[in-house]
């Protein structure tokens, strides 16, 4: 919850949305969710007509949240009532959850034809997922993310996750993928094939593992676009002769380059 040290002097609009942090009575939850989200809608009115400041709108902004966050908590998904405005704050609250991935290498057909997959945690599955996600991958479209979530008996627009532990990996499994997304996966911004395993029927009906295809380098995406990694290292090297660093230090960025070509165009340890 903001820190507002002078309430009096900050604009109407924004004295509103302070006066909504308080507590608010049980059958009062969506009405005041509403008022929230108009007065919310006059500060963005007024912001871009001037009449307030950008640090009352940020303060506006970080009330409002503060006031969806509290009113999320107070509804229930079995009462009607509820419903509309629930949905509506799965969706302004979800967090962003940045995945190591390409939508359009390895999902095409949830960006292309709206295909919707089934995605679970692959982990902690003892704990209750307590928050809401939309997973974004790493490309710089503003496409390259998955939009609709299978949640129990409906298609929704985030996806029930866990809270990040810092310093520990979150995975998550996308299924019925298959080999056909790989396929149609194409090489936007330059991310590659990812590692993939090939698995075969016996006859008896067991399954066993051909091995591992690794992925594409960052040296082999640069030559799908004719351009030479060898040449890169040369100029580098020359860029590194030049500059006014030390032996050692000119021998550490080449060697991190020449690693880094080596390794997967996904972000890697």
């Amino acid at each position: 919850m903001p820190e507002i040290a002078n309430k009096e002097a900050l604009p109407e609009t924004v004295q509103w949305l302070v006066y909504l942090l308080g507590p608010t009575d049980i059958e009062m939850v969506t009405e005041t969710y509403w008022r929230a989200t108009h007065y919310m809608s006059d500060v963005a009115t007024q912001y871009a007509d001037g009449k307030i400041t950008l640090a009352e709108k940020a303060l506006a902004e970080q009330c409002y949240f503060a006031v969806c966050r509290r009113l999320h908590d107070s509804l229930k998904a079995r009462q009607r009532s509820h419903r509309q405005v629930l949905d509506e704050l799965n969706d302004k609250l979800a967090d962003k959850y940045i995945c190591n991935f390409s939508v359009f290498q390895s999902l095409p057909d949830t960006w292309a034809i709206g295909q919707v997959l089934p995605i679970l945690p692959l982990h902690r599955l003892d704990e209750e997922p307590l928050r809401r996600a939309v997973l974004q991958d790493l490309t710089c479209d503003s496409d390259g993310k998955i939009k609709q979530y299978v949640d129990e008996q409906s298609i929704e627009t985030s996806l029930p996750v866990h809270a990040v532990n810092e310093g520990e990996d979150y995975l998550l499994g996308i299924f019925l993928v298959g080999a056909y997304q790989e396929i149609l996966g194409d090489m936007h911004n330059l991310f590659g094939d990812t590692d993939s395993v090939n698995i075969y029927q016996r006859g008896d009906g067991t399954a066993y593992s051909a091995g591992i295809e690794t992925h594409d380098t960052i040296e082999d995406m640069l030559r799908y676009v004719h351009l030479s990694p060898e040449e890169l290292m040369t100029h580098y090297r020359d860029k590194c002769a030049s500059a006014k660093i030390s032996a050692s230090e000119r021998t550490q960025f080449l060697d991190a380059l020449r690693l880094g070509l080596t390794r997967s165009s996904y972000l890697s340890s």
